[in-house]
């Protein structure tokens, strides 16, 4: 039920979601592909693989092991100055950090100042 009325409905993982997220900004997928889902955490992984060969997207692999590297994303001080977000509010960082990701150019000056301080990782 949607407003009130009966709707055809179906569900994918998060980590399905992710990949075809892409699909508005890349175009269908190409024969042959590899896709990689990486987010803070999903349905039952942070970092999955999958390929993708006559209109079948199989599962390869999928574990939580490169957890500690989405935590430089979501769980500093930087990027909860960058948000406008307090401590206790944590959970909406990823979304708010990843929306205004959309805004921003890559910049090698600015990549060489966030290895040099560590991406704030260490500091609050």
């Amino acid at each position: 039920m949607l407003f009130g009325k009966q709707i055809e409905a179906f569900n994918i993982s998060h980590e399905l979601a992710h990949l075809y997220s892409c699909i508005p900004f890349y175009g269908n997928f190409k024969e042959n592909s590899l896709l990689i889902h990486f987010d803070g955490g999903a349905s039952r992984s942070n970092f999955s693989v999958w390929h993708y060969k006559k209109n079948t997207v199989t599962l390869l692999d999928y574990h939580y092991k490169l957890k500690w590297l989405t935590n430089l994303f979501n769980t500093n001080a930087l990027v909860f100055k960058l948000t406008s977000t307090q401590p206790k509010y944590h959970y909406g960082v990823p979304g708010k950090y990843m929306g205004l990701a959309s805004f921003v150019n890559y910049n090698t000056d600015l990549e060489d100042w966030l290895i040099r301080n560590n991406f704030f990782t260490d500091i609050w």
